[in-house]
């Protein structure tokens, strides 16, 4: 997906090592190419509530159900130089580097952790 077709509201998944974290574009920054058109090189993806459905226990085979959620966890993103998004976050005083994609809501948690 190009950059600047992201709009606010849009899914978006946050990849960190073997789990993925469903979440929605909230922010869009960038400024002007010398043409006059838009260039979008930073995003905010805020973490969704991801509410599993049925099954017994943690498995690899899970499904879920998505909401929105004001408190979840905020994903300042750039773009880098080969057009991956790449988010930040301040965890208990460590920065988490995690990859991000948007156009599509994932969550998963890997159970051997």
């Amino acid at each position: 997906m190009d950059a600047n077709e992201i709009r606010i509201g849009m899914a978006a998944t946050v990849a960190i090592g073997s789990d993925r974290r469903a979440a929605t574009v909230v922010a869009i920054g960038g400024g002007t190419n010398e043409d006059g058109t838009r260039s979008v090189d930073r995003i905010d993806v805020r973490e969704d509530a991801a509410i599993r459905i049925g099954g017994d226990g943690i498995s690899e085979s899970q499904s879920y159900r998505f909401e929105p959620n004001p408190n979840g966890t905020l994903w300042g993103c750039k773009l880098d130089a080969n057009g991956n998004w790449r988010g930040r976050q301040n965890l208990l005083g460590k920065r988490y580097p995690a990859t991000v994609f948007v156009g599509r809501r994932d969550h998963y948690r890997d159970p051997t952790f």
